[in-house]
C-alpha cells in the first residue's frame, strides 16, 4: 500500500516526461526500471532511500511512494517531484 500517492498533469509526450523523470532519479543516484506506461524507482536522500513506483495514463502520471523515511513528509516528496519534473 502507498505511503504517499498523487497524480501530475503534463502536457509534454509521455516518453519526454519518463525520460526527464528516469534522468532526474538516475542523477541523484537512484535507479529507474520502466517505460511510457509504468515502472519503478528508487532514490537515496540523507534521511533515506524513497521508494516508488508511477503509472502513466493520458495526460496523468500517477506517483505511489511505497516506503520513504519517517522524516521526510510527503508533501516534500511530492514538491520535490513537481519542480523536477517542470
Amino acid at each position: 500500500m502507498a505511503k504517499c500517492s498523487f497524480d501530475l498533469n503534463f502536457s509534454e509526450e509521455a516518453a519526454a516526461l519518463v525520460q526527464k523523470f528516469q534522468s532526474r532519479i538516475t542523477t541523484a543516484g537512484g535507479t529507474f526500471t520502466g517505460n511510457d506506461g509504468n515502472g519503478v524507482f528508487t532514490v537515496k536522500t540523507p534521511v533515506g532511500a524513497v521508494e516508488g513506483n508511477y503509472t502513466v495514463a493520458g495526460n496523468v502520471i500517477t506517483i505511489n511512494i511505497v516506503d520513504k523515511p519517517m522524516f521526510l513528509g510527503c508533501d516534500m516528496i511530492e514538491g520535490f517531484i513537481r519542480k523536477e519534473l517542470q
